[in-house]
């Protein structure tokens, strides 16, 4: 077994050269290999995470970090509160709960602005929540002749139809499943606070929990 010291040199190694997303990318290569990704639909979600770093006071513009310049505030899109730390962008696998695609960023990036990246292209459906509304997710999903499951959004002078409604409510059923994956990530892989200052690290360290992550879910599918 390697020691602290080795990882820690590893994963060191993996944030200069920026290679955790190909290593990530490539387990991930070697799990479809096997058949364990089903591939009926994608859903796409972002989960903020706290940064290591304590918050810095908040100012106008949102205020930084000496020692983590790379966090951000964010206002919670459901509970309005401030959080000081990154975002996790993620797209599950919806039968398997395999992370296929994932991002982390600093926490005030839109999800709109990454949600397109996300979407794998040999999915069925993809399912997302009304914040990834928007001509790029929309052109994404036609290109790939992708099933476009993301929910409506009223807009100001145009209420939701109630067919828009219930669509929404049938999408949420499949959406929310990947919120037990966010939580079981914070609760059981330690994704609740970063462990590293700076975005490059927290990149590598997250990316190699979500390896482990789907490691297991690919034991626990050929089990």
């Amino acid at each position: 077994m390697p020691d602290h010291s080795t990882i820690s040199r590893f994963r060191s190694l993996l944030a200069r050269e920026g290679l955790s997303q190909r290593v990530f990318a490539e387990v991930n290569r070697q799990l479809e290999a096997k058949q364990v990704v089903i591939r009926s639909g994608t859903i796409i979600d972002a989960t903020a995470i706290d940064a290591a770093a304590a918050e810095p006071p908040r100012q106008k513009g949102g205020g930084l970090s000496a020692v983590d310049p790379d966090a951000r505030w964010m206002k919670h899109k459901t509970t309005g509160l401030a959080r000081f730390g990154y975002k996790l962008h993620a797209a599950i696998d919806h039968r398997s709960w395999i992370i296929r695609k994932a991002r982390i960023t600093p926490a005030n990036v839109a999800d709109v602005e990454i949600g397109h990246e996300l979407v794998c292209g040999d999915e069925q459906a993809v399912y997302a929540d009304k914040g990834y509304v928007g001509p790029r997710m929309r052109a994404r999903l036609r290109a790939d002749k992708i099933k476009d499951r993301v929910q409506r959004r009223a807009a100001r002078n145009r209420p939701l139809r109630p067919i828009e409604t219930r669509r929404n409510i049938l999408i949420g059923r499949i959406r929310g499943r990947i919120e037990g994956v966010f939580g079981a990530l914070k609760r059981s892989y330690g994704l609740a606070r970063m462990r590293y200052m700076g975005l490059a690290r927290n990149i590598a360290g997250t990316l190699m929990t979500l390896i482990a992550w789907n490691l297991a879910r690919a034991l626990k599918q050929a089990g």
